[in-house]
């Protein structure tokens, strides 16, 4: 159940962005994202994609 929740985060997290074309990414979950809360996964996850730079920008922008 808590692995199932983790991956309705992160895919919710993933819609909510627009990628650059050219890359395919894969998010592993780590099992301290089982206790994370989905604002905490959000940053993370949009912090090291900026990094990566194969974020564009935010759909909700």
């Amino acid at each position: 159940m808590v692995r199932n929740r983790v991956k309705r985060q992160i895919r919710s997290i993933a819609r909510a962005h627009l990628w650059v074309s050219g890359y395919d990414v894969v998010i592993v979950a780590q099992p301290s994202c089982a206790e994370a809360r989905f604002d905490e996964l959000a940053s993370a996850i949009a912090s090291t994609c900026e990094k990566l730079g194969i974020l564009m920008e935010n759909r909700a922008s």
